[in-house]
């Protein structure tokens, strides 16, 4: 029984598992900033292009 006991002490099988569990826990927790602020930016490049197409140029007729 006490080697059984043992064995399940000195078996490290899950760690690695976890390890890259932690990793991936901690790559998420970094991402999540750098995709917001390109969010951001990209939502604000957009919003550039809408105010170009928005010029009063655009409603006289030159381009339709």
């Amino acid at each position: 029984m006490f080697t059984q006991i043992l064995a399940v002490l000195k078996d490290e099988d899950g760690a690695t598992a976890i390890e890259y569990g932690l990793i991936a826990a901690a790559m998420a927790l970094m991402l999540i900033p750098v995709i917001t602020a390109m969010l951001d930016n990209t939502n604000g490049l957009f919003q550039s292009v809408v105010d170009i197409f928005n010029h009063p140029m655009f409603d006289d007729g030159y381009f339709s």
